[in-house]
């Protein structure tokens, strides 16, 4: 845990470090801004500080941005600007304007105002009336906007290039997990192949032995630790520990059982004859100690009672050993404790032999019901629901203590019980799914293809056809259908239509989809298996999965293992081992998405800036467009935010359970999180800054050192991952991942200097599997980051923590019903973490009136920004300027004509990346106007 490694070496307080330099920076940066300007303190500065909000939303958001850069710079509003905070689309935009100053920068003397000269760069008038009205950097964005595919055709070599990258990326990592899938669902037949070898061989049979009594060991040693810390709610990894070898006792218990009503084989012959032996010992002693009525009425139960008892006085003996271990002295409990202690110990010592008769109960029935299975159904059927049978005798026994238990161990145990019952569920369907499924889809397969003599065989032939037929499209269509509605940027959130309407429809597919397609999977792949196996064992191994009872031909011999054995158990190993293998070799974050479509947004939005750029002939990038972070801090402009989101999805803090996610910035000074202590108790909640220089980040991760602003600026816009903060659910996060629709990074966690500078994740296999299991954590090595907008699609939340006078938020989502979600969840993120508190009135930006006669859809706004009121907790107060796309009717002729054209705009889908001309100069247009009515309320307020 982080608590108990060394300090960093870099102070990592936000309040105390960070801010401090960041004041530095904008002091020196208004030098150059604003001269002549006084020399602030930093307490008089942090009151005077004025930001800049782009939202997320696509090259929708950067466009409509853009046009607000345009605005602002016309009232030269920009260079007032101290800090420059955007999320995802927005993103695009800032960088752009940030790599331009900073190109402004490098070929002018330093100390001149840049940010200045972009201004008059964008106000500039045309020399002549052949000349670009726009800036060349301007007239750039527009060639690109459709930054993926720029030219456009099915075979134009852009889109050749983005779909050969998607499809070996698709490949690398579906080879990395169907590998694992296979070895996965190879346990069962290994399984069951040991099974009957351990029935045939003694050597087998003692290694199993040997197994199960350390597997009782542990879990004994371990219910020791923990009843005797008498702790209401231990770490959840204690309780895996104590759960997996007690599932492994019980499963192994069970065996031992069918070995012993299975006396046919020679190595578990000498099983049978000592119960034989312990019978006739232990059935005169009852029939001296029973009454005479009842020998003479019940003694057909003779049988079963040394089952019985031996059972009861080793669940006796078990807990009287777990009563001693417990009982050793604890250091630091008074009286009082100790005696409490020991009641709390002994009490289930006292009640263990009835409940443990219970247990032998359970056996005896067991053993009854498993005699004559096959190997294949005890493991499928009989582990299951032994281990079952002793979470009922769990209960029984906590039954039977009543009162003198404390409800917090109850909850214990009752935890306990539940990840066991997991892995009972977990257990009976991959061994259903990789033994019993082939055989069902083998004998549709019969059904479908067998000879048709009569009208009922053609009528099932034809119904097994149709089966087979509509299984496979419907998972099929299901699948590709669920997977176009996951990959959004709200996947997660309840799907609406074009009107902002919920539809229902789609949130069911999308929901559907992802259990579906695994499902599908998982039956081919068993499928596929059954065929291999059936393969490798030439057909016996196969062919007796289904048969009772199970016949095996293999030696006998105790010290050789099968040839067959050796097949199957070496092909499942060795599938594990290849998984783990590419997982080391193929970068995580090097064959995904993210490097096509961040090389993609540095060619259109920093390659628009750079007037040195050479691209490359063929694709166009330049490696000197992606220009890095930390620079950004010699140049005079806005203090750049590039927010991101950093994922916690089983995070301990169970404050995160809804957010499933931190707040992650990059700034051209420090990177980083605040992280959030999990509270024990009544403990104070502890937020911690875990921020680290900007310029070591990865600086070992040769030849990709360093943050780089396209790197950044692409993370902070990777709205399609599988793990997406608040919008996160287990199966979406599996259908993302195993289709490669990964935009998200993994980074080294900065809660360690050394983790910082790595970069790249050491196994690449472990953090997929983190991906597609929506596991990832903010306490790990690495730490995956995605979109910010999956935090706080605003930009507002890392301004209100800076405490800003004046907040300008562009919000360019997509909000057809200008119900203003973003706004709302930003509201009562910032009262929660910040004591800060806005109000703000919205009633304005609502359409009230058609935009064309005879429309019934309302679609003008009174007004396209409105303003609020921040109130900080240290009782300072701030203005929140809020502006949002709004249709008027004064708006350019052919602004009007898209929209008379285009019924969405201006909240058309975040999927769609492919902007046309006619699309781009309406979105900028739009921007321009919108930001131009609010010029003279946001130039008051500065």
């Amino acid at each position: 845990m982080w608590w108990s490694k060394k300090e960093p070496e870099h102070p990592s307080s936000f309040d105390t470090v960070v801010l401090d330099k960041e004041m530095d920076s904008i002091r020196d940066s208004r030098k150059k801004r604003l001269p002549p300007h006084p020399d602030l303190t930093n307490d008089k500065l942090k009151r005077d500080l004025i930001g800049l909000s782009f939202s997320g939303g696509g090259i929708r958001s950067a466009t409509f941005n853009l046009g607000v850069i345009q605005a602002f710079a016309k009232d030269h509003l920009l260079r007032r600007v101290d800090y420059l905070s955007t999320v995802s689309g927005g993103g695009y935009i800032g960088s752009w304007l940030s790599s331009w100053a900073y190109h402004r920068s490098r070929s002018n003397t330093p100390g001149e105002n840049h940010i200045g000269q972009v201004e008059a760069k964008l106000n500039r008038e045309p020399k002549n009336v052949m000349a670009k009205p726009d800036p060349e950097q301007v007239h750039f964005l527009r060639q690109y906007s459709n930054y993926l595919t720029p030219r456009l055709g099915m075979l134009s070599g852009d889109t050749l290039a983005f779909v050969g990258t998607y499809i070996r990326n698709l490949l690398l990592n579906q080879l990395i997990l169907f590998a694992f899938v296979f070895a996965l669902l190879g346990i069962p037949w290994t399984s069951g192949l040991l099974l009957q070898l351990g029935l045939e061989s003694k050597c087998a049979l003692k290694a199993t032995s040997v197994v199960g009594l350390v597997s009782l060991v542990w879990f004994l040693l371990f219910i020791s630790l923990n009843v005797n810390r008498i702790v209401a709610n231990p770490p959840r990894t204690v309780m895996r520990v104590i759960a997996v070898p007690e599932f492994l006792f019980c499963a192994l218990l069970t065996i031992f059982i069918w070995y012993y009503v299975n006396p046919e084989s020679s190595a578990t012959k000498w099983m049978h004859d000592s119960y034989v032996q312990m019978e006739s010992f232990l059935t005169p002693k009852f029939h001296y100690v029973c009454p005479a009525f009842i020998t003479k009425r019940f003694h057909y139960v003779y049988p079963a009672l040394p089952v019985v008892a031996v059972t009861a006085v080793a669940y006796q003996i078990l807990w009287f050993i777990v009563a001693l271990f417990s009982a050793l002295p604890a250091q630091g409990l008074s009286g009082e404790e100790k005696t409490l202690r020991s009641r709390i110990l002994w009490a289930p010592v006292r009640w263990a032999l009835p409940a443990g008769l219970f247990g032998g109960v359970f056996v005896l029935l067991g053993s009854k019901a498993v005699k004559g299975w096959t190997a294949w159904y005890l493991l499928t059927f009989g582990i299951p629901v032994g281990a079952l049978l002793v979470l009922l005798v769990g209960c029984i026994h906590l039954g039977l203590i009543g009162r003198r238990y404390p409800d917090g161990l109850r909850e214990w145990w009752a935890g306990l019980g539940g990840t066991i019952l997991a892995m009972a569920i977990c257990w009976f369907a991959l061994f259903v799914m990789a033994l019993f499924v082939p055989f069902g889809m083998k004998s549709l397969w019969s059904l479908a293809s067998s000879p048709a003599k009569t009208w009922v065989d053609k009528l099932w032939k034809a119904m097994g056809a149709l089966g087979i037929t509509g299984a496979v499209g419907g998972w099929l269509t299901v699948t590709f259908r669920g997977l176009f509605i996951a990959k959004g940027p709200t996947s997660g959130a309840p799907a609406t239509g074009a009107s902002g309407a919920p539809e229902h429809g789609k949130e069911l597919l999308a929901r559907l989809a992802p259990p579906v397609f695994v499902f599908g999977v998982l039956v081919l792949f068993s499928c596929l298996l059954y065929l291999i196996v059936s393969s490798i064992t030439s057909g016996r191994c196969a062919a007796s999965a289904f048969s009772i009872p199970l016949s095996y031909n293999i030696s006998l011999e105790p010290k050789s293992l099968p040839p067959d054995l050796y097949k199957v158990v070496i092909f499942s190993l060795g599938l594990f081992f290849v998984s783990r293998f590419l997982g080391r070799r193929v970068d995580v974050n090097e064959f995904s998405m993210h490097n096509a479509y961040r090389n993609r947004l540095v060619r259109c939005y920093l390659g628009a800036t750079n007037p040195d750029r050479q691209g490359q002939a063929f694709t166009g990038f330049d490696e000197a467009d992606n220009i890095f972070l930390h620079k950004l801090n010699e140049v005079g402009t806005p203090f750049h935010i590039l927010n991101a989101t950093l994922n916690a999805v089983k995070s301990k803090n169970l404050g995160l359970q809804a957010r499933k996610a931190y707040s992650f910035v990059f700034t051209p000074l420090y990177s980083g999180f605040d992280y959030i202590k999990h509270a024990v108790g009544a403990q104070p909640k502890e937020v911690r800054g875990f921020y680290r220089l900007t310029e070591e980040c990865s600086k070992k991760a040769w030849p990709y050192s360093g943050a780089r602003l396209g790197t950044a600026m692409a993370i902070s816009g990777a709205a399609a991952s599988p793990n997406m903060g608040f919008y996160t659910t287990p199966a979406v996060s599996f259908l993302l991942t195993v289709f490669c629709v990964r935009l998200g990074w993994w980074l080294g966690n900065p809660m360690e200097k050394d983790w910082w500078e790595s970069g790249a994740p050491r196994s690449s296999w472990r953090a997929l599997m983190n991906e597609l299991t929506g596991t990832t954590t903010e306490e790990a090595r690495e730490v995956y980051l995605s979109d910010g907008g999956h935090f706080d699609n605003l930009g507002v939340y890392e301004l209100v923590r800076r405490r800003c006078r004046l907040i300008i938020a562009c919000d360019a989502g997509a909000d057809p019903t200008y119900s203003c979600v973003e706004l709302a969840r930003l509201v009562e993120k910032c009262r929660v973490d910040f004591g800060a508190s806005i109000s703000i009135d919205w009633d304005e930006l609502r359409p009230t009136q058609p935009l064309f006669r005879g429309d019934a859809t309302m679609r003008v706004s009174k007004n396209a920004f409105c303003v609020g009121k921040i109130s900080y907790k240290d009782g300072h107060t701030g203005r929140l300027i809020y502006i949002k796309p709004c249709l008027n009717t004064k708006l350019p002729l052919d602004v009007l004509a898209y929209a008379r054209t285009a019924t969405t705009f201006p909240h058309q889908s975040t999927i769609d990346q492919f902007f046309d001309e006619a699309q781009f100069e309406s979105y900028r247009a739009l921007g321009y106007a919108c930001a131009s009515a609010a010029a003279a309320t946001v130039e008051s307020s500065m």
